[in-house]
């Protein structure tokens, strides 16, 4: 059985290990063509496709504020795969997922 080798990718002279850290570095990033760079860097060390790297920015988004959707959606064309390019409050966000919740108990996807 093969072992999965851990993250490490090295960026500005900073070793990125976790996904806060490399959350942190990618949004300090500041021209889309800074951020292609941080992006094909991540894609090729991390081993995943592009859509996978996009997908986890947005994700990550979801515990920031709007400025910084704003900033994952300008970089990386990256928005959250559930609140698209607007978050919502907490009872909407809250209200999302017991809909979501419900959906896949009956067996649906969305």
């Amino acid at each position: 059985m093969s072992e999965e080798k851990p993250f490490r990718m090295v960026w500005k002279k900073q070793v990125l290990r976790t996904t806060r850290e490399w959350f942190a570095a990618a949004l300090k990033c500041e021209s889309k063509e800074e951020a292609e760079q941080f992006q094909k860097m991540f894609i090729k060390e991390a081993n995943v496709p592009e859509q996978a790297f996009k997908d986890t920015i947005g994700y990550m988004t979801g515990y920031c504020d709007q400025a910084t959707l704003d900033k994952a959606i300008e970089l990386f064309g990256a928005e959250h795969p559930v609140f698209g390019k607007t978050l919502p409050g907490p009872d909407r966000a809250f209200a999302i997922g017991v809909e979501m919740g419900l959906k896949l108990r009956e067996g649906k996807k969305s």
